[in-house]
C-alpha cells in the first residue's frame, strides 16, 4: 500500500495527520470502499485503532489513537460514531472543513 500526503496541510497539521487524512479522504472518496456504513447522510469508514496501526505500521497505536482524538476534537477534521450495537469500534468521516482542505 501506498501512503501520500498533502504537503500543505502537513504544513498545517503535520505529516501523520496528512497522510491519515489522505487515507481518510480516499477511502470515502473510493466506489469500491467496503468498510463503510451511512448514518444521518454522511458515510463513515470503519476502522479500529487495531487496524489502522496495521495500515500505518510506521505510526505507533497510541500515537493513532491520540491523532484521532486531535483531529476531532481539536482541529474539527474528524466526526466519530460508534454505530454498531455489539461493538465498541468507533466510525470515522471526515468534516467539511477536511473536505475542502483537498479542493
Amino acid at each position: 500500500m501506498n501512503h501520500s500526503f498533502n504537503v500543505e496541510i502537513a504544513k498545517k497539521y503535520g505529516m501523520e495527520k496528512a497522510v491519515l487524512l489522505d487515507f481518510f479522504y480516499n477511502s470515502l472518496t473510493d466506489k469500491n470502499q467496503d468498510d463503510k456504513t451511512v448514518r444521518n447522510g454522511k458515510t463513515y469508514l470503519v476502522y479500529s485503532v487495531d487496524v489502522l496501526s496495521q495500515l500505518f505500521p510506521y505510526i505507533k497505536k497510541k500515537k493513532i489513537a491520540q491523532l484521532l482524538r486531535e483531529m476531532e476534537n481539536k482541529d474539527g477534521l474528524l466526526l466519530s460514531g460508534q454505530f454498531h450495537k455489539y461493538d465498541r469500534t468507533k466510525s470515522y468521516t471526515l468534516t467539511d472543513t477536511a473536505f475542502n482542505l483537498f479542493k
